[in-house]
């Protein structure tokens, strides 16, 4: 990692906890000066959801490491440090804590690998993010109790920012490719927030951004709840995530949404029979 201005980690044991760090400026950072880049991510590794649990399973000492410092790179896709099994991390990024009243986000590339002062920050001032530009609903710290004491603050963290238009408004510019993919995406498609994106292993690539993406439930679904919607004319598998089945579909369209037909497990795809289509 390079810091383009004066910065250094701290430990916050005051604010968060006796382990606990942060990045602090050390100067006057001005808005929209570029503060830090790196290259990290070229060192991480790629997993998908249940290859990070199964490394949780495999070490349950390794549990926090690999919650905390995982991110997603997009639909269950994430990345972690090459160094993971020695509980180590690549780079001194992953002290960039959260707030929800931001100073710092995003910018540039496909790998948010820049970032920026949203505002003007003064010396000493603890440089934060706001973890809803880099999560969605299936992230591995979801419920995550936060303590930035923000007028602003939401408290728990759900991960489902990239749906509100007045949060998408405000920091649109300052988050990751994935998070401005997810929030474009709403346009298109909708889904419930007890559902996300899952990849499926393809028997032909091993190659995880080649993998079928799949329509999956994140938390258990009550027969009769909505839980997606058809934005666009075409009702199809290539305008949403749910897959085509003729047998034993659990979900049932009506119109362009999409309902549970019976009481749906967590971790449990969301299927429909499209030839059953009800207007």
């Amino acid at each position: 990692m390079v810091f383009l201005k004066n910065c250094e980690v701290k430990y916050v044991k005051d604010s968060l906890g006796e382990e606990q760090r942060g990045i602090f400026a050390n100067e006057f950072i001005a808005k929209g000066e570029k503060i830090w880049t790196c290259k990290c991510a070229d060192l991480d590794l790629e997993f998908t959801r249940d290859q990070l649990f199964d490394i949780i399973r495999k070490h349950p000492k390794l549990e926090y490491f690999v919650r905390s410092f995982s991110y997603m790179l997009d639909d269950d896709l994430y990345a972690l440090p090459q160094t993971y099994l020695e509980g180590k991390n690549n780079d001194e990024c992953a002290y960039f804590n959260h707030s929800c009243s931001p100073n710092i986000g995003y910018v540039d590339d496909a790998f948010a690998d820049n970032i920026v002062a949203i505002r003007d920050i003064l010396p000493n001032e603890e440089l934060v993010c706001h973890y809803g530009l880099l999560e969605t609903e299936s992230s591995l710290i979801y419920g995550l109790e936060c303590k930035c004491g923000s007028p602003e603050c939401t408290g728990v963290m759900s991960f489902d920012f990239y749906r509100d238009p007045e949060f998408v408004e405000k920091y649109y510019d300052y988050a990751t490719p994935y998070l401005k993919k997810k929030a474009n995406e709403m346009r298109e498609k909708w889904y419930s927030t007890s559902c996300y994106v899952k990849r499926m292993p393809n028997e032909y690539n091993d190659d995880l951004d080649e993998w079928d993406k799949t329509l999956y439930s994140l938390k258990p679904i009550k027969k009769g709840e909505l839980v997606a919607t058809f934005l666009l004319d075409e009702i199809n598998e290539s305008t949403h995530y749910l897959r085509q089945n003729s047998s034993n579909p659990n979900c049932l369209l009506v119109g362009r949404d999409v309902y549970a037909n019976q009481d749906i497990p967590a971790e449990t795809e969301l299927t429909l029979y499209y030839h059953g289509i009800l207007l």
